[in-house]
């Protein structure tokens, strides 16, 4: 049938009824039915982000710099949905928690095939943290674009807006309950290994370290992410990830971001960013929850992964030397 024989308040209740890759095709379609859209954009955008998406999901996934709906925030909503999906699977699918060099017999319920629907729990919990990095890479592109007009022509400067970025992403993260916080350091335990064995200027800062002693910014990466590279995913998000894990010509880009930012910054401050890494971790890890609720978190997620011990699957093994080329997002 021909679009232009539809009324246009029928085409609005196809719309409303559509789902948003459809939405982007039909703003494609036709010079009519791009009009449409926009001129009804919060009718069309609201009814579909409340008939695809749950609160739930509409808090974890919207852009924290978007507080209207509009096909944009709806776009991006979509897009980091898919994209944290993917990364949740590659990440536990992939997981390797061995040292480099070491081939003792990894257990084979730390990898978990994306396809394999008894994984469903573990990387729903993955999930989870995936989302609230994306939300915090959300408030450093908030300050910055409040504070354009401050130059960043030296050190100075540039410290100053970390530690105000720093600062609202610690106003932030006291006010989230334990399970989302808990969830971001699970999601952590999955994507921490797979730095280990990376070497700078011929030195390897990236391998386990002490965990009741964090050092300073040139020790070895822990398994909670202390380590100045930390800030460096807390400022790009998932898309860093997406980026090194979908193409080799995405791997060696982050590989060459990772080795300009540790060669262009000063001691000074990758010191700032490692401290602010520890910081922000640590009010993560330690909110006003109690022992009891960790116990039952931490035993959750191992009853999750042990229920796979007797699957029969070998592991595929880990991506070490990130990024790790494992195939574009579909």
């Amino acid at each position: 049938m021909d679009q232009m024989r539809l009324s246009g308040t029928i085409l609005l209740q196809v719309m409303q009824y559509s789902d948003v890759p459809t939405i982007q095709n039909l703003r494609l379609t036709s010079r009519v039915l791009y009009d449409l859209i926009n001129t009804y954009e919060t009718t069309v955008c609201s009814t579909v982000l409340k008939r695809c998406y749950d609160d739930l999901e509409l808090h974890q996934y919207r852009p924290l710099y978007c507080s209207k709906a509009s096909i944009r925030s709806l776009i991006q909503l979509h897009n980091r949905v898919k994209v944290v999906r993917w990364l949740a699977g590659v990440a536990v699918e992939h997981h390797d928690d061995r040292l480099p060099g070491e081939s003792y017999p990894k257990k084979r319920s730390e990898n978990i095939s994306a396809q394999d629907p008894r994984g469903d729990l573990i990387r729903a919990r993955v999930e989870v943290g995936w989302s609230l990095l994306w939300r915090l890479a959300d408030i450093a592109k908030m300050v910055k674009a409040d504070n354009q007009h401050v130059g960043l022509d030296n050190v100075h400067q540039q410290q100053k807006l970390d530690a105000l970025v720093h600062k609202h992403r610690l106003n932030f993260v006291k006010d989230l309950p334990f399970r989302e916080r808990m969830e971001f350091m699970i999601m952590l335990n999955f994507l921490v290994p797979a730095f280990w064995g990376l070497k700078l200027h011929d030195r390897n800062y990236f391998k386990p370290g002490d965990e009741e002693d964090p050092g300073d910014y040139e020790d070895e990466l822990d398994l909670h992410g202390r380590h100045w590279l930390a800030w460096i995913w807390l400022e790009k998000g998932p898309l860093f990830f997406q980026n090194a894990w979908a193409s080799q010509e995405g791997n060696e880009k982050c590989l060459l971001f990772i080795e300009h930012q540790w060669r262009s910054r000063t001691d000074e401050e990758l010191r700032f960013r490692y401290k602010a890494v520890d910081e922000l971790l640590l009010a993560l890890r330690d909110g006003e929850d109690t022992d009891e609720q960790r116990e039952d978190e931490f035993g959750y997620v191992i009853r999750a992964l042990t229920e796979f011990e007797d699957d029969p699957r070998q592991p595929v093994g880990g991506f070490k030397n990130i990024p790790y080329h494992i195939g574009p997002l579909t």
